[in-house]
């Protein structure tokens, strides 16, 4: 059955003009010579994807890159300066706080009215109603003035206020950073419902992992450009792999204090994977003993424990195993020096195909990476037993 395209945006560009002061407008708008006294600014160029019925699409990008103008043209918030968009059903969308909200109503007035602007009926918002003030979990600040509430408070409100109008797309900015841990759990179980049910997801996002869990595309934005769109792992993996690269250009250390904070990290210095023979190899038959051998350096005692991971990945970005060493319970060796771990496969059931690996160190209580690799050490699995799939599980077949 062919996918029906539900978000088309083709070629957009969105233009700003930025004035140094508001006496720079005033002076604009009453020159006689019509003389220009703002700067322009491209907030977007020439962005084009589709986003097809049922996808959760996951938009990363700096401060800066035009996350949030996007979103906003494709909510009908902004319109674009050139470009198109079409979007083929009910959006409901939580941008900025505090957007689509009066400060002077009621949350439950507010609520009434978010839903009357997309098309329900106060019979339906009726019925509606104590499911989102349930999941709102507010109490009986409910019927006092939203300018009253604290940000927490309005981003529960909004969101189950969103999520009561069954959307055919949930648009979502970065408010759901606001509030406590909790409720942002319980967010994204309401989101995994929401995908599970055919609703397409649009959201950004400062943390790339969260691509790889809950989407099955990524956009990365930069300077109002797309600069990849596709598969969630390889957008997730470019843009960290980005970001780690400009922060070690940004805080290139100016002395030598700053230079021991950076250099103070631990690093993974190489990855090998050896065979049943011992041997560094690219080559490798299922069912085969393989070990993974991560070099690493700790160059500053280091307090907290430090978590390993080792992840396999198929040529297609198709996560296949992630194993990290907190997981099974084994302490990883964080004194000042160089070490060797090994990570044993005692039976390498791959079925035949070309893999990869990714490895990373990372801090045990924030789990925010110290080191992380992006594609490295290629690998291919040969086997005679011609399955299809991944992964060759034993099995036996009997006749009752």
């Amino acid at each position: 059955m062919e996918m029906e395209t539900i978000i088309s945006v083709n070629n957009v560009s969105k233009k700003f003009r930025r004035y140094s002061s508001v006496g720079q407008v005033i002076k604009e708008v009453f020159h006689p010579g019509r003389k220009q006294y703002h700067q322009e600014f491209w907030a977007l160029r020439d962005v084009d994807f589709e986003i097809m019925r049922g996808e959760s699409v996951g938009i990363v990008g700096r401060n800066g890159s035009g996350k949030s103008t996007l979103l906003q043209i494709i909510c009908g918030v902004l319109q674009p300066t050139s470009g198109t968009v079409s979007v083929n059903g009910r959006v409901a969308a939580l941008l900025e706080l505090g957007a689509g909200f009066h400060p002077e109503f009621s949350g439950r007035d507010n609520v009434y009215m978010n839903a009357a602007l997309m098309g329900l009926s106060r019979a339906e918002m009726d019925e509606r109603f104590d499911s989102v003030a349930e999941f709102a979990d507010i109490g009986d600040f409910i019927d006092q003035p939203v300018r009253t509430y604290s940000s927490g408070m309005f981003v529960r409100l909004a969101f189950a206020a969103a999520i009561s109008v069954d959307p055919d797309i949930l648009v979502v900015d970065e408010a759901l950073g606001v509030g406590d841990v909790a409720f942002k759990v319980k967010c994204m179980e309401r989101i995994k419902k929401m995908q599970d049910s055919g609703v397409t997801i649009l959201f950004v996002t400062q943390e790339p992992t969260s691509i790889k869990k809950f989407c099955n595309k990524g956009c990365w934005l930069n300077e109002g450009k797309v600069v990849e769109y596709g598969g969630p792992v390889r957008v997730a993996d470019l843009y960290t792999d980005f970001m780690r690269a400009e922060i070690s250009r940004t805080t290139e250390p100016k002395i030598e204090k700053q230079k021991t904070i950076v250099d103070g990290l631990p690093q993974i210095i190489s990855i090998d994977m050896l065979n049943s023979n011992g041997n560094v190899t690219k080559e490798f038959s299922t069912g085969e003993r393989v070990r993974v051998r991560l070099k690493y350096k700790i160059t500053e005692e280091i307090e907290d424990d430090i978590i390993i991971g080792v992840a396999i990945y198929r040529n297609d970005d198709l996560e296949v195993c992630a194993l990290n060493t907190r997981l099974d319970e084994y302490k990883v060796d964080r004194a000042v020096g160089e070490h060797e771990l090994f990570l044993e496969y005692l039976s390498f059931n791959l079925l035949a195909g070309a893999y990869y690996l990714k490895a990373g160190m990372f801090h045990s209580s924030a789990m925010a990476a110290y080191d992380f690799t992006g594609y490295v050490n290629e690998f291919t699995v040969t086997a005679q037993y011609t399955a299809q799939g991944v992964v060759l599980m034993e099995h036996k077949w009997t006749t009752k």
